[in-house]
């Protein structure tokens, strides 16, 4: 059955529960393109936890190897003092 727009066009669109397939087809579409920036977006967001758990990772392998450093200097002058008092 052809329907007769308003504007003279003919509408010759397949109904699915009296719903244009088209709109189907737009709303399908649109529901496809919301759950795929829903994934962009978690993995967007799982990759600036991972940097940013990285960054800190690498400051903290930084201040352990400061802190090594420094207990073995501590250790090296009570070495000495030590070496001093059996004097």
């Amino acid at each position: 059955m052809a329907v007769t727009s308003i504007a003279g066009f003919q509408d010759n669109a397949l109904y699915i529960i009296g719903i244009p397939i088209h709109l189907i087809f737009v709303m399908l579409l649109n529901i496809i393109s919301l759950y795929l920036l829903g994934k962009i977006f978690k993995r967007e967001e799982k990759r600036k936890v991972y940097n940013a758990e990285s960054t800190h990772v690498e400051e903290f392998r930084s201040l352990v190897t400061s802190v090594w450093s420094d207990r073995h200097d501590l250790n090296n002058h009570l070495t000495v003092i030590s070496g001093f008092m059996k004097i």
